[in-house]
């Protein structure tokens, strides 16, 4: 696999020409499966792309606070109101489009959006401990109606097989015909 720098270069060469991106810094492992890193400075933000084991993640970060990056696609939504494909291919027009949006969002109006980010960062954190937590329990929420709390507890576990066992005995020792 290539490296991620050479595939920008190939694939996307209108960053450099047209929206003014310099190759800052890469790096590339073949023997972590192709991982790479490309980090590209701008006159407007710094973007940085990495690929860890075949998927793309790109991020973005103010000319004011270099080493803060920010979740490309996080940024997008908060602009544009969708969340972009993670994918080089889909994340080269969308930079392409919304390159003046992402130059004021990290420019001058940085500290909003990095308030904003921040503030819905704590409701995603909020909303995968509230999944984590439901996830974490044996049955998840015990069901609301009358056999869904019989069947979900050690009572109604011992009573399903006190219901059952004769059952079961009557059919395994039934008589076959030969």
């Amino acid at each position: 696999m290539k490296q991620l720098k050479d595939q920008l270069e190939e694939k996307l060469p209108w960053l450099f020409s047209e929206l003014g991106f310099r190759i800052a810094s890469y790096s590339y492992d073949p023997a972590s499966f192709g991982n790479s890193v490309a980090v590209l400075d701008s006159d407007a933000f710094r973007l940085r792309l990495t690929r860890d084991r075949g998927i793309t993640v790109a991020d973005v970060a103010s000319l004011s606070d270099r080493e803060e990056w920010l979740g490309f696609p996080y940024v997008w939504e908060m602009i544009f109101g969708e969340t972009p494909e993670p994918t080089l291919e889909g994340y080269g027009p969308l930079i392409r489009q919304g390159f003046g949006a992402f130059t004021e969002a990290l420019g001058p109006k940085y500290s909003q959006t990095k308030e904003l980010y921040d503030q819905r960062a704590k409701e995603r954190l909020k909303r995968l401990e509230k999944y984590s937590a439901r996830r974490g329990k044996m049955f998840g929420p015990t069901p609301r109606f009358a056999i869904g709390q019989i069947l979900t507890n050690p009572f109604g576990w011992a009573l399903g097989w006190a219901l059952l066992t004769p059952i079961l005995w009557l059919f395994l020792s039934a008589k076959r015909p030969s």
